[in-house]
């Protein structure tokens, strides 16, 4: 009995070094840039750590692999590549190969951009109000260069978000993730409401009952006769065609966001 006892507690142990072992093998942080110091590493490291169980997404679609890891990213040379390419580009050399579910927090030192970028599988989880409010909340960290502080609280906050414990601000006129019962109700009664408005209009302005007019043909025709004789009107009034404005198309506003956002199908950005 006890011999089986310490197997059973050796093969546990041995399990779990090959779990904490697998874990390190894994890198999480990826400090090109050089804006983390050891200690700051160390912490961020705790947080993935502590927050990543929380990100139990519904509509993973790699069931083989229903974990989702986060990543931190920092370079200073892109090489020439924009934020968005360049924090693609990285998923798919470095990420994809230990998960294909991954957030990455990117912070892109030689564009001033920051980044969170969401693999295919896991970006219908999140809105663009979502990842808003998750660099909002920590946006002042990064303005006054405390990087470390401002990964910590993307972290935190994407975590609280999912778990309902933070409220996106709807700045986009988004919603969260579901299909928008209260919408579509709404939207049918309006419909409703409008074509009814609109069969009453149609009904008042072409109304079926027959009426009887008296009409005078002498008085037409004198009418027109007076008409083609008007000296007036046969010198002076003549037809022209209206043509069209075609500068109206060349003052409209130009599109994407303001605050110096990066608009994006796999994430969202802002510049610093």
């Amino acid at each position: 009995m006890i011999k089986k006892l310490t197997y059973i507690f050796s093969l546990m142990m041995i399990f779990m070094i090959f779990s904490a072992v697998a874990y390190a093998d894994v890198q999480k942080i990826y400090d090109d840039a050089h804006i983390f110091t050891g200690e700051e590493e160390k912490k961020l490291l705790g947080l993935i750590k502590e927050y990543e169980p929380q990100l139990l997404l519904e509509s993973i679609k790699d069931n083989s692999n229903p974990k989702t890891t986060m990543y931190v990213y920092t370079t200073n040379d892109t090489k020439y590549l924009s934020t968005e390419r360049c924090v693609a580009k990285f998923f798919e050399e470095k990420v994809k190969k230990d998960t294909a579910n991954a957030i990455i927090y990117f912070i892109d030192m030689d564009n001033r951009n920051t980044f969170i970028y969401l693999s295919d599988s896991i970006k219908y989880n999140f809105t663009d109000d979502m990842l808003d409010t998750v660099i909002d909340n920590s946006y002042k960290y990064l303005k006054k260069g405390e990087y470390a502080r401002f990964v910590e609280g993307e972290i935190k906050d994407t975590g609280a978000i999912l778990c309902g414990e933070i409220k996106p601000t709807f700045k986009n006129g988004e919603k969260i993730p579901g299909f928008p019962w209260i919408l579509l109700i709404v939207s049918l009664g309006v419909g409703t409401a409008a074509g009814i408005t609109g069969v009453a209009i149609v009904k008042s302005k072409y109304n079926m009952d027959s009426v009887e007019y008296e009409y005078s043909t002498q008085k037409s025709t004198n009418y027109v006769s007076a008409f083609r004789d008007d000296d007036f009107v046969r010198k002076y009034v003549t037809s022209r065609t209206i043509q069209s404005n075609n500068n109206s198309s060349s003052g409209g506003k130009s599109g994407g966001s303001s605050f110096g956002s990066i608009r994006s199908s796999n994430g969202r950005g802002r510049s610093f």
